[in-house]
């Protein structure tokens, strides 16, 4: 799933501000339609683009298992960072949830390692294992992303030039984007941002 720790949020300031920066913008991403919380309904429109973008048919069996999929991950994020019970997830708890997460390393770990695999999961559409540059381009799109700011950010991650991104490419680039204060870092591309003008 894309959010696994069995810690409990709680505020602390343990992040640096550009660590800050890079969670705020990847909270930006999820909440889909900006209204400063991550909803089920945000994952809904995601999952309406991804749809549209790839053409996937509605009544088929690999839709069922991937609205199923789209759900999972809002639960899981929901359960893990809701800390007030209301059905959202405000960046403050996002924050939150991260901070405390993230100064564990097992904890760390085991989120990025989930993550990566989700994110080959959710954008590897043919199945082989890694991530093509369109299959790059077209999952960032389902974010409202534009296909040049998309294929900037594959150049970057595509570290060794082979047109692909493996599993272990995308957890470096986690890596890096969770835990690097470096604005030059090419993993910080990874949802697409910029941080270093």
């Amino acid at each position: 799933s894309l959010y696994y720790t069995n810690q409990t949020p709680f505020m602390s300031s343990k992040l640096s501000q550009f660590r800050v920066k890079k969670l705020r913008a990847e909270f930006e991403k999820f909440d889909f339609d900006g209204n400063g919380f991550i909803e089920k309904a945000d994952f809904e429109k995601v999952l309406k683009n991804y749809v549209k973008i790839w053409k996937v048919d509605v009544t088929s069996e690999s839709f069922t298992k991937l609205s199923q999929w789209f759900l999972e991950q809002w639960e899981d994020l929901r359960d893990l960072a809701d800390s007030n019970g209301d059905g959202k997830v405000s960046f403050e708890e996002f924050l939150n949830y991260y901070e405390t997460a993230l100064s564990d390393k097992i904890v760390a770990k085991e989120i990025k390692d989930n993550l990566a695999e989700s994110i080959i999961k959710f954008m590897d559409v043919d199945g082989d294992g890694t991530i093509s540059e369109i299959e790059y381009v077209n999952a960032l799109r389902c974010y409202n992303i534009s296909e040049s700011v998309a294929r900037r950010a594959f150049g970057d991650l595509d570290t060794d030039r082979n047109g692909n991104l493996s599993l272990d490419e995308i957890r470096s680039h986690l890596d890096v984007f969770y835990f690097s204060d470096d604005p030059k870092a090419l993993g910080n591309s990874i949802w697409g941002d910029k941080f270093d003008d």
